[in-house]
């Protein structure tokens, strides 16, 4: 998780909604996102309680790495963590192959 006090990885990335979720492999790839993303979630009475299927998704790729339904391409292309920019922000646009399946 990172804290992102001065915007810079959320401009970098396209973001504009808070929480944002961008996935980045061991190698750098973002292999989903930017998206709307919360691990906790409210229910109709106000309660906040886990975001299961949001969580879910992310357990799964965690343990199937690319082979994870969820993996996909990012709406706004993919990118890889590179050269530092602003404020010591990294990233750089690298496209990896989509996987079918796995909307939420």
């Amino acid at each position: 998780m990172l804290l992102d006090e001065r915007h810079v990885v959320a401009e970098r990335y396209g973001t504009r909604n808070v929480p944002a979720g961008v996935w980045i492999d061991e190698r750098g790839l973002i292999v989903r996102g930017p998206e709307v993303a919360s691990a906790m979630q409210r229910t109709p009475e106000g309660e906040r309680v886990p975001h299961e299927k949001y969580l879910n998704a992310l357990r799964d790729w965690v343990a199937c790495g690319a082979e994870s339904v969820y993996v996909r391409q990012g709406r706004r292309g993919a990118g890889r963590a590179g050269a530092a920019g602003a404020a010591g922000a990294s990233g750089a646009a690298e496209t990896p192959e989509p996987v079918a399946g796995g909307n939420l």
